[in-house]
């Protein structure tokens, strides 16, 4: 009788361990692999989030003071809406809020007016007589351009100005009435006084159209995203995964539009009229003429460690911009401090960096 003929328990073994060792290694290939996809992945995230954050920032801050500007000096810091409640709003074109260790936030203020602050009939018109309250009846130079239901601001040197709503005009009489604002914080309950004289000229009255008025616009980073609020709105989320932004004023001598020094939002760096950049005065932002600004990017998915649990895809925190070349004078880089998050090392990070002019302020002083 023959012999049935197939394969040994020797061989079928040795076969197996083959087959298990070939197995092992087409995991770890397509282990690596998948840690590469990953890695692409989350790049290709964090340019497309870190680009989109900076051209959402960079359009509102080039739009910063429209409309504001009036020969080469801004109207005011704040703007009164003697509203339901008052409300007042901030009118500097762009301010960074400092963050500390943190990240900074930056607020930017426009007229809402297709036409700016532009009167719609004639030059803009001053007040030629006294204002002891407002709203009420006020009477200027001229009425040329102003008509009902527009929105006017009135802006006098070192006072607030006025956001008030036309209801009539008569000549050079125009009746005026509160704006109803939800928006922004309580105000003071004491109207200014417009009065003119030699050293403190009458006040001028913008014209501002009968569209929306005024916007500020704040920006800052809340639970790992970019966020906007206008006017006082809740903030809503922008784009996700931006973990920081710093930012420094561009600033130049006064009467100059090229830019000598960049400083921080504190400190006494490019030498501001007030001695600190936390409290500046208009002079101080009248000489403001960009924004260098930094925004961080994070990878959405948490990367492996490379080995042990420690994670180590990040070992430290990226640069805002470097720091060779700046002008005399000029504050240090900002720091990027991402400690406040823990597990910060576990991610990747791409910082996006750029100088933005403030168009409206140098276009405003040509």
């Amino acid at each position: 009788m023959d012999r049935q003929k197939g394969f040994s328990i020797v061989e079928i073994l040795v076969g197996l361990v083959i087959g298990m060792l070939a197995l092992l290694a087409i995991f770890q290939t397509l282990a690596l692999f998948e840690n590469q996809r990953r890695t692409t992945s989350s790049g290709a995230n964090m340019q497309q989030n870190g680009l989109s954050a900076l051209y959402t920032l960079e359009q509102d801050i080039r739009l910063g003071g429209y409309g504001l500007i009036d020969n080469g000096s801004m109207p005011c810091f704040n703007i009164n809406a003697y509203g339901s409640p008052q409300s007042v709003f901030q009118s500097i074109p762009i301010q960074i809020v400092d963050g500390g260790t943190g990240s900074d936030s930056l607020v930017t203020a426009r007229l809402g007016s297709d036409t700016g602050g532009v009167a719609t009939g004639g030059g803009r018109a001053q007040l030629a007589a006294q204002v002891s309250s407002l709203p009420g009846a006020i009477t200027v130079d001229t009425g040329e351009g102003i008509k009902a239901n527009d929105y006017i601001m009135i802006s006098q040197t070192g006072l607030a100005c006025s956001l008030l709503k036309v209801t009539s005009v008569s000549g050079t009489n125009v009746s005026v009435q509160a704006v109803a604002n939800s928006g922004g914080t309580a105000g003071t309950a004491n109207f200014p006084s417009y009065a003119g004289n030699t050293s403190n000229p009458y006040a001028i009255i913008v014209d501002i159209g009968q569209s929306a008025p005024f916007t500020t616009s704040t920006y800052s980073v809340s639970s790992g995203n970019l966020v906007q609020s206008d006017n006082g709105a809740t903030a809503q989320p922008v784009v996700a995964n931006i973990v920081n932004i710093q930012a420094q004023y561009g600033v130049a001598p006064a009467g100059s539009q090229s830019i000598s020094c960049w400083t921080d939002a504190t400190g006494n760096n490019c030498s501001p009229a007030s001695g600190n950049w936390s409290a500046p005065t208009s002079a101080d932002f009248e000489r403001v003429k960009a924004i260098r600004l930094a925004i961080v990017a994070r990878s959405a998915i948490k990367e492996k460690p490379s080995s042990g649990t420690t994670c180590d895809a990040t070992t430290s925190a990226p640069a805002a911009w470097p720091s060779a070349g700046l002008p005399t004078g000029s504050s240090n880089p900002p720091t990027i401090d991402l400690s406040s998050d823990s597990n910060w090392k576990c991610y990747r990070y791409k910082v996006y960096s750029t100088i933005i002019p403030l168009r409206n302020v140098i276009w405003g002083n040509l």
